[in-house]
């Protein structure tokens, strides 16, 4: 697909990606795919919504990444001195009934100045049946994208 805006632009009020019934393998069910599990991670991230955010991560890789809970995310995104962050180029590689991996170009906005960079990223997802939703459950570095 196109590339998925994640973040307001100036004047523009951007609103989460709708959490809409879809039609899966004939199956229709309530959960977004885990490709709108990473625009509405970002578009959190975006908003410092960062509870919003951490119920899209797994019990492992909240631990693991983020071992200090909320404030953990919190902190990790302060100390990347992360301005704003877009997915682009977000695609589905692989899915099962309990995983799937995404991948991204990821442009970073850092710095006091705001500086872009892209990255390649692999976004790996479990499924939650218990809550019947895609969660994040790591990510993958891919390299500088070009």
């Amino acid at each position: 697909g196109g590339p998925i805006e994640v973040g307001a632009v100036a004047g523009q009020v951007v609103a989460p990606p709708p959490l809409e019934v879809v039609r899966t393998d004939e199956v229709v069910t309530g959960m977004p795919p885990p490709e709108e599990v990473v625009a509405a991670y970002w578009h959190h991230i975006n908003e410092g919504r960062f509870e919003d955010a951490w119920v899209l991560l797994s019990s492992r890789f909240q631990d693991d990444r983020f071992g200090g809970g909320v404030q953990g995310l919190r902190e990790h995104y302060a100390e990347m001195g992360l301005c704003r962050v877009v997915a682009e180029e977000v695609s589905l590689l692989e899915q099962d009934a309990d995983s799937a991996v995404v991948a991204a170009r990821m442009l970073y906005e850092t710095g006091s100045r705001c500086e872009l960079d892209a990255f390649d990223f692999d976004f790996h997802f479990v499924y939650d049946a218990d809550r019947a939703a895609w969660l994040l459950d790591d990510s993958v570095w891919q390299g500088v994208s070009q």
